[in-house]
């Protein structure tokens, strides 16, 4: 019988698997379709682990917890505009994968770890 503790580990589990894989992919494959995909995967995740974390400091106890969920999702929405804005340069997607990669840590950190 599962716990709440328990339904959170195996969240922790499938979105640490989630976030592995995706970024491995969007780094390490060479087909750009594969890439946007992870890379809309990996901001649709930090948007779901910024939320996470703005859910858990919303008590107002964890101001740095709201701080960074706030941060993480102008990073994604960063990241998605940049990536619209210049479609076709590949210098330009390059560091919107690093700025969704970055968000995504963040985010990650935000919500379980910290």
């Amino acid at each position: 019988m599962f716990t709440s503790l328990d339904l959170l580990i195996v969240v922790f589990m499938i979105v640490a698997g989630l976030m592995l894989v995706s970024l491995a992919l969007m780094f390490l494959i060479k087909n750009k379709t594969v890439k946007r995909i992870c890379f809309y995967l990996i901001l649709a995740l930090s948007a779901y682990l910024a939320y996470g974390g703005l859910r858990i400091g919303i008590t107002g106890q964890f101001i740095t917890q709201i701080v960074l969920g706030v941060l993480v999702i102008l990073m994604s929405i960063a990241a998605l505009v940049l990536e619209r804005v210049f479609k076709n340069n590949e210098k330009y997607f390059l560091a919107t994968r690093i700025l969704s990669t970055v968000a995504l840590v963040l985010g990650f950190a935000n919500a379980f770890m910290i």
